[in-house]
């Protein structure tokens, strides 16, 4: 979900990356080890899948205790928020995959 600043704290940078440095730059669900800042990188296309972020376990931007807050790569984070994608849809996953809606006839 795209971050709305206003809810988070003005130091919330620097509490993400105090998470991220306490689990190594490792992903805690997965495992995956990913990029640090200003990490040179051997390929010439970054790998989007190896971007640590972190996440509310509660979805609540405002509570930032470090046991409400882990560190996920991209994958880990979207599937833990997948339900919370579901739900803000207009439309079910289910309809999204099977394309435009047609009108049924009167």
């Amino acid at each position: 979900m795209p971050i709305n600043p206003d809810l988070y704290p003005s130091d919330w940078p620097a509490i993400a990356r105090q998470v991220k440095e306490e689990a190594g730059w490792y992903c805690e669900e997965c495992g995956r080890r990913c990029y640090q800042p200003g990490e040179s990188l051997t390929r010439r296309v970054k790998n989007w899948r190896r971007v640590l972020t972190v996440a509310h376990l509660d979805r609540n931007p405002a509570h930032n205790e470090r046991a409400n807050l882990r560190a996920l790569c991209v994958v880990c984070h979207l599937d833990y928020d997948r339900v919370e994608h579901v739900r803000k849809s207009k439309r079910p996953w289910t309809l999204k995959r099977a394309g435009p809606t047609i009108p049924m006839p009167l």
